[in-house]
Parts: C-alpha cells; sequence; structure tokens
C-alpha cells in the first residue's frame, strides 16, 4: 500500500486516536474529594463542574483500578440525566477520575428511576410529567452484530467515537421503547433475564437482549442500527466535539481553506480556461427533444415544467429540462409520465465553472418523505432515528430517490420531526418543509413567537406544530421567497465565522416548491447562497431553502428497486463509480440498482441511503398512477374516453371477454364527504362484506372485510348487497380500487386479486360536466350510494404564506436561542457567527 492510500484510508482515524488522546489529557488531572460514602465523595467532586448528583442513584458497574459509577444527575441546573465516570476512591476519597459521560443529554426529557440488574440499566424517560420512554443500556458495550459488516477502519472511527461519548471504546449498548400510554407514574424494577415496567395498567416485562426486535405489549422499540462512520466528515466532527475545540475554530478554518480554493479555481479558469472534459456532456438537443415528444405523446400532463430562464447567458443547454426516460438506475411506474427531469444553470459570472444542477419532480407522482438519522439530529428528548428507510417490500419497490437534510443540531439546532416523532423542537421563523397527513408537501417560513409570549421555550414550540404534520424539517431562514432573494438578511449561511470577509463558497444543496406546483433539489459546486437563490429565482420558486453544504454531506441518489426474481433486465454495460447495483441490504429477494444525481458529486458513502445512516435525509416514493401494470392475464387498461380530472388520473378503463374493469385511483377521485367535484358513484348496499379505509402515515388504504368493519382505525366506505349482484368491487395489489362487472364479474374478478370481493347490486355511475354515464358510455340515470370526489388538498402549498420576513433584531436572537447546547461559560476562542 502507497503511503498517500494509507493517509487517505488510515489517516483520519489516526489523527483522531491522536486527538482524543490529546482530549483525555486535557480533561485529565486529580480531583480530590471526600465523602461519607463512594457516591457522596463522588458528587463533592463533580460539584465544581456544575453536575449535582443524586447520590442515592451512584451505583458502582464495573471494578478495576479505575472502577466504573453509574448515576443520575443534573447538569448546569438542567433536568436529570444519566452519567457514567471512571474513578479511583479509596476510603470515601477521590483520588483520580476521568470526565464524566453525559449518557443521554436530554434538555428537554428527564431521566428517572434508575436501576442496574447485572450487566444491564434501565430508566424511564419522562417529558412533561408523563412517562415516555423506556430505555435499557448494555454495560457490556455495543453489541457486535451491529458493526457485523465495518472493516477495521470503521471499527477504529467507532471505537474512538464511543471513547469520546462514553469514556470507553466499546461504548455502551442501548434499546429505547417508547411507551404508548403515556402514565404519569410508574417506577421499573429488576427482573431477570430484563426488567419490570410497573404502571397502574400492570406489570410489563423487558428482555435485555440487546438485538431485541419485538417490543412488549404496550411498549414500541426503536430500531437501532449502527451506523458506518464516514472519512474525512468523521474526523471533522471528531475534533469539533472536543470541549477544547468546539465549532468555531472548525468554521474558521473551513472558510480559509474553501476561500483558497476558490481563488484557485478562478485564477486557472482565467488563464487556461476550462478544462477539456468539463466542456459539453449531458445530452445532445436532439436526444432531449426526442424525449420531450415522448411526453408530449402522453397528453397535458404538465410536466416537465417550462424552459428556464438562464442565470449568466452563453452557456447552450441551460435551462431546458431533460425528462428522465429508459434510465436503468430510476424506477418508473408503468404507463406512467416521467416523474423526474433535469437540467443545470451557470450562477456566478465570476465563476463560470459554478454550476447549479436542478433536479425536478412532479409531486403529484412523487410523496417526499423524511427519516432522522441514527445520531443526528441529537434530540432533546432521548429520542434517536432508525436511520433507514422503511424496508416494507411493498414500499421499497417505489423507492426512487434520496437526498441529504440540513445542518447538524449543533449548528442551530434547527427542528426536526419524522413519522410523527419530534426530535428537535421547531424554531421560529426557521425555513420549513413539511409533509402533511395526506401527502402535501408544504415549504415556507415557520411562524414567529406565540402571542404574547417574550421568550423562545421548547413547550411553546411544540404546541406550534400542526397536528396534521406527519415530517418536518427546518434549516437557517428561507433562501427565496416569491421574486426576493434572501429575504430575512441573513449573513451566515454556514462555513464562515463572524470575522470572515466573504461567503463561503462551497457545495451546497437546497430545495424549493414552484409556482408551477413542481419541486426541485438543487446542487452546485462553488456557491455561495447568493447564487443558490438566483438559481432558485430563475427557476420560478415560490419558496426555497438551504439544506447542507460541503461535499462530502450533499448528495442525491436515484434508485431502481425490484424483486430479485422479476428479472430486471441487466444494464448491458459496466457500471461507472458514481453507479451501483446490489441485494437490498436488510430485504431478502429485493435489488436495487442506482445512480448519484449529479455525475460530479463526491459523496462520502455511495450509496449512502439504503443501508443505515446516521444523518437525516429525505426520500421519493412513486405515487401508484393510472392506468397502471396489466392484469395478470395479460388485459391492459386504458385512460382514454372516460370522464377525467385534471392529470394523474382518476380513472382507468378495461375490457376482456364480457367484462368491463374499472380501476379507480381513490386518492385522486376519494371516495365519501369532502368539497370536490363529483366524479362519479359507487353503489351502496347493506351486506357484510365491505370496503374500509385506513389512514396510515401520508396514504389512505383500503381493504374488503367480512363482517363487522374493525374499529381499530378503520372506516365503513361502501358494502355490498344482499340481492343478486350485477357487478363486483375489491382492492388490487397497486392499492387501486377495481371494479368489474359483467355476467361473472365476481368471478373473475375475484380470480385477479386472489380474495374477497365486495358484491354490488347496481353498476358504477361516472360524471360528466352535466349527465351521468356507464362505463360503456351510454347516459343513464343516477344512483344513491358513496361520492368519488375529486381530491381538494393540494400535493405542494406555501407554509405560513401570511408571516412576512422581519429584522434580524426580530429573529436573530430567538434563532440562537438553544434548546439542547448550553454554551461552554467563560471567553470563548472565537465569537459565534450572526444568525449561527
Amino acid at each position: 500500500m502507497r503511503i498517500s492510500q494509507w493517509v487517505e484510508r488510515r489517516g483520519p482515524t489516526w489523527a483522531a486516536a491522536m486527538v482524543v488522546a490529546a482530549g483525555v489529557a486535557y480533561a485529565r488531572g486529580a480531583v480530590v474529594a471526600h465523602g461519607a460514602s463512594e457516591g457522596e465523595a463522588l458528587a463533592r467532586s463533580l460539584a465544581a463542574q456544575g453536575i449535582a448528583v443524586d447520590v442515592d442513584t451512584v451505583t458502582r458497574v464495573r471494578d478495576g483500578w479505575f472502577d466504573e459509577y453509574l448515576f443520575l444527575a443534573r447538569p448546569d441546573g438542567g433536568l436529570r440525566d444519566v452519567f457514567l465516570v471512571r474513578a479511583r476512591i479509596v476510603r470515601g476519597t477521590v483520588l483520580d477520575r476521568a470526565p464524566a459521560s453525559n449518557l443521554t443529554n436530554t434538555p428537554g426529557a428527564e431521566e428517572r428511576g434508575l436501576v442496574v440488574s447485572g450487566e444491564h440499566a434501565a430508566f424511564l424517560g419522562v417529558t412533561r410529567d408523563h412517562v415516555e420512554s423506556v430505555t435499557v443500556l448494555s454495560l457490556r458495550g455495543e453489541p457486535a452484530s451491529r458493526t457485523a459488516g465495518f472493516g477495521a477502519v470503521s471499527r477504529g472511527q467507532l471505537a474512538i467515537t464511543q471513547a469520546l461519548e462514553t469514556g470507553r471504546f466499546s461504548g455502551i449498548g442501548r434499546q429505547r421503547f417508547t411507551v404508548e400510554a403515556k402514565p404519569e407514574v410508574a417506577r421499573l424494577e429488576a427482573a431477570e433475564p430484563g426488567f419490570v415496567l410497573v404502571t397502574d395498567a400492570g406489570r410489563t416485562p423487558i428482555e435485555a437482549a440487546e438485538d431485541g426486535s419485538s417490543s412488549p405489549p404496550g411498549l414500541t422499540r426503536t430500531p437501532n442500527d449502527t451506523s458506518k462512520p464516514g472519512g474525512i466528515t468523521w474526523l471533522v466532527d471528531t475534533v469539533r466535539s472536543l470541549s477544547f475545540v468546539g465549532p468555531e475554530p472548525i468554521a474558521w478554518l473551513e472558510n480559509r481553506v474553501y476561500g483558497l480554493r476558490d481563488r484557485l479555481l478562478r485564477l486557472r479558469y482565467a488563464v487556461v480556461g476550462a478544462p477539456v472534459d468539463e466542456v459539453g456532456g449531458g445530452p445532445t438537443v436532439e436526444e432531449r427533444r426526442a424525449r420531450l415528444a415522448r411526453v408530449r405523446a402522453l397528453g397535458a400532463v404538465g410536466f416537465p415544467p417550462e424552459p428556464l430562464r438562464p442565470v449568466v447567458d452563453g452557456f447552450e443547454g441551460d435551462g431546458a429540462w431533460n425528462p428522465v426516460v429508459d434510465d436503468p438506475f430510476v424506477g418508473t411506474y408503468p404507463g406512467a409520465a416521467p416523474a423526474f427531469a433535469e437540467t443545470v444553470l451557470h450562477v456566478d459570472p465570476r465563476r463560470p465553472f459554478a454550476k447549479a444542477h436542478l433536479i425536478a419532480w412532479d409531486p403529484r407522482q412523487v410523496q417526499l418523505r423524511a427519516v432522522s438519522g441514527t445520531r443526528e439530529p441529537e434530540s432533546a428528548s432521548g429520542a434517536f432515528g432508525t436511520g433507514v428507510i422503511p424496508r416494507d417490500p411493498r414500499r421499497l419497490t417505489r423507492l426512487v430517490g434520496a437526498f441529504n437534510g440540513g445542518f447538524q443540531a449543533m449548528h442551530g439546532e434547527f427542528g426536526m420531526m419524522a413519522d410523527r416523532v419530534v426530535y428537535l423542537p421547531p424554531k421560529p421563523y426557521a425555513a420549513t418543509v413539511a409533509v402533511t397527513d395526506v401527502g402535501t408537501v408544504t415549504l415556507g417560513s415557520f411562524v414567529g413567537l406565540p402571542e404574547g409570549a417574550r421568550t423562545f421555550t421548547e413547550a411553546a414550540a411544540l404546541a406550534q406544530i400542526p397536528p396534521a404534520w406527519v415530517d418536518f424539517r427546518q434549516n437557517l431562514t428561507t433562501v427565496v421567497e416569491d421574486d426576493r432573494v434572501n429575504p430575512w438578511a441573513r449573513w451566515y449561511w454556514g462555513a464562515a465565522n463572524v470575522n470572515a470577509s466573504e461567503q463561503t463558497y462551497v457545495d451546497r444543496s437546497g430545495l424549493c416548491i414552484t409556482r408551477a406546483g413542481h419541486a426541485i433539489y438543487f446542487w452546485g459546486n462553488s456557491m455561495g447562497p447568493e447564487a443558490l437563490g438566483e438559481a432558485m429565482k430563475s427557476a420560478g420558486c415560490t419558496r426555497g431553502m438551504h439544506l447542507d453544504m460541503n461535499a462530502k454531506h450533499t448528495q442525491f441518489e436515484y434508485y431502481r428497486v425490484t424483486r430479485t426474481d422479476a428479472g430486471d433486465p441487466p444494464v448491458g454495460r459496466a457500471l461507472t463509480d458514481h453507479e451501483f447495483e446490489r441485494g437490498y441490504p436488510g430485504v431478502a429477494g429485493m435489488s436495487v440498482r442506482g445512480r448519484l444525481g449529479v455525475a460530479d458529486m463526491e459523496p462520502q458513502a455511495f450509496p449512502r441511503y439504503v443501508g443505515v445512516e446516521l444523518r437525516d435525509f429525505f426520500y421519493l416514493e412513486l405515487r401508484p398512477t393510472l392506468p397502471g401494470p396489466a392484469l395478470a392475464s395479460g388485459t391492459t387498461f386504458d385512460v382514454q374516453g372516460l370522464p377525467q380530472p385534471d392529470y394523474p388520473w382518476a380513472f382507468a378503463r378495461a375490457r376482456e371477454g364480457d367484462t368491463t374493469w374499472l380501476r379507480i385511483d381513490a386518492s385522486r377521485a376519494v371516495p365519501g364527504d369532502g368539497e370536490g367535484a363529483v366524479l362519479g358513484v359507487l353503489p351502496d348496499g347493506d351486506g357484510t362484506v365491505c370496503l374500509v379505509a385506513r389512514h396510515v402515515g401520508v396514504e389512505v388504504r383500503y381493504a374488503v372485510v367480512e363482517g363487522a368493519v374493525p374499529s381499530e382505525g378503520a372506516t365503513r366506505v361502501v358494502c355490498g348487497t344482499s340481492g343478486a349482484p350485477v357487478a363486483a368491487l375489491a382492492v388490487d395489489a397497486e392499492g387501486f380500487l377495481l371494479y368489474a362487472e359483467g355476467p361473472r364479474a365476481g368471478d373473475a374478478l375475484r380470480s385477479a386479486v386472489g380474495g374477497l370481493v365486495v358484491p354490488l347490486g347496481q353498476t358504477v355511475r361516472l360524471r360528466t360536466a352535466d349527465e351521468w354515464v356507464a362505463l360503456d358510455g351510454q347516459v343513464t340515470e343516477p344512483i344513491e350510494g358513496v361520492a368519488l370526489r375529486t381530491r381538494t388538498a393540494p400535493y405542494v402549498s406555501v407554509l405560513n404564506p401570511d408571516v412576512n420576513p422581519v429584522g434580524y433584531a426580530q429573529w436573530g436572537r430567538i434563532q440562537d436561542s438553544r434548546v439542547r447546547y448550553i454554551p461552554p461559560e467563560g471567553p470563548r476562542r472565537f465569537n459565534q457567527g450572526a444568525g449561527n
């Protein structure tokens, strides 16, 4: 192995190891303290650091020259956290000790009821006087099974991280269970091989097995996989986490390094021009025209967007959209229009090498969701994310992409929630993207302080989260609002300290929604915040936000996920270094291939988001879109000749012998009461076989049940008839409502779906502008039943359009407020940047 390769592969680990050693040497020192007991002596020793120990909870958990003690304590007068410390205590005197490690660090929750049993410990997490969680610690360390696929370097990196966080290289294993009932009173008891949660409702055993996957009754276990550390990014984060370094020196260094790189790039381009390999690239004009012609042949689908106005003149192809079609690395839905399109904008006349790459998608066909990483953002309540895209095989086949989230918690503690679990509360006025329970993506500025409030508190922030939100992520303030770039007059946009004379020109990413109803991900190299804003403005963004920055943190990946036995055609050539193909991690029988959204991206790890990710990110799923796949018999569906709303279509029809089929997209033609225009009517009856609906996450799922309608979140839609059926209704594998009419409709439908069907005594009616028609298009009489109505919820919307930008004097102090991180007392080496 050459020296350069050794430095690249092993250097970060050895560098961090030396930093850790220096940190330990910096922090160590004899702290002599006396007490009537070990606990009392330890409490007096730690009091000088502002750690108020609950003496009665101090428990020795490991013997040695330096013993280990676990206990509850209040850091800096806050709520109780769980601490671990290594100390040498002889006859009630602390002769020496290491720095105490805060294992929970949850200023938004209090840990109580600490119980130690052998090599395990457990405690309660209490928020607003309710027991929210039970956490079980393994004092043996992190289970080996969670790092089974790690190499020696990754194991070394993880050991260093664990040493900094827990004081031991083996770390601490943990399992977290959410308590569904949220009782006000509870306690824990030791009971081999685990613990017992005791509440007024009874006793719930909790096993201490580190790799358990099941949840006890009334508890929900959070999956806790270990993500593989990166390289340079891990080293930077490791050094920054040291108390005697902190974020300000790193920001100062980044600003200087990237500033030098920018000056050298501008000099090179001024002297010799653009390198040969940067000229051209991408599809030709003829290829782009051919793809657009294929899209137009589908009808008025409203995608891709209209061509954009270039920001800088003189670059051929800037702003011309290229629809993503026939790409072996990008998933598609059968018969649907392209869901993605790409273009490029040069954004800075002083930097011809700086390009903004735009990846747009159609939110009517693509659903945005969020995932919290296993380590970021650090939660104020002790909750941690899964770092994993849901591994439901039915949903995975619709996975088409993922991209980076925002800044780490230490850089502003901007709020995040995923699947209704709040990891950090929202901050007033922050740029926010949210997903509602009907799948609407809303982006804009969060509201300000509650009326009459003078200070920002966690409780007030949590109370402002709309009940319909399922996910949200915040970062900084908005980049654009309508035609205004940087409307909040923010100076700090990352990687620059208060003494910097200019912004840092570095890889940046962003997200916006447009006036035309599209969503766009932005990635650009050597970009300042102004250039990102100009690119968003040119793209017609009505609201835009800055996501993460730096090459190793900004990444978009396309995916195509299939069942291994489906026989997906091979790519037919050797893969490049920005493409991949593999079995889907942790899911048997599934394969995934993918590529980077932009070949120039420099990922820390690739693929990054199909495994376990330590930082938060977004992922994209295709929505089922009509006409959909053919029936098993080969019969295909057509959307022509039916009364339809705008694309995506609500109905698709097929004919097979004497049976006529109708697919109904119940997300576009919604059954039940509402404000939308009536598109049709489903016949309803008094039978015992019924179609029911359940709201799950951001979608409504339908099923056919027999007997009483289940009460757990299900609602009745229509039921069968007790008379002679003339039609039938079911739910197909794609989630569409599948209707059939004809002499043998029930048998044909039952064969197609392989399950229960709802027998109907009348046939479905569709609504044209002024009359009712049957499936054959013949005018007919109306019927009584359940209306099918157009969806009225938007696919994208502006969040809080009435919140207008205010001056830094009003929003800066609020956003600088800390929920989790308390600045250390005493002089700091660097001043805090404005808005940081």
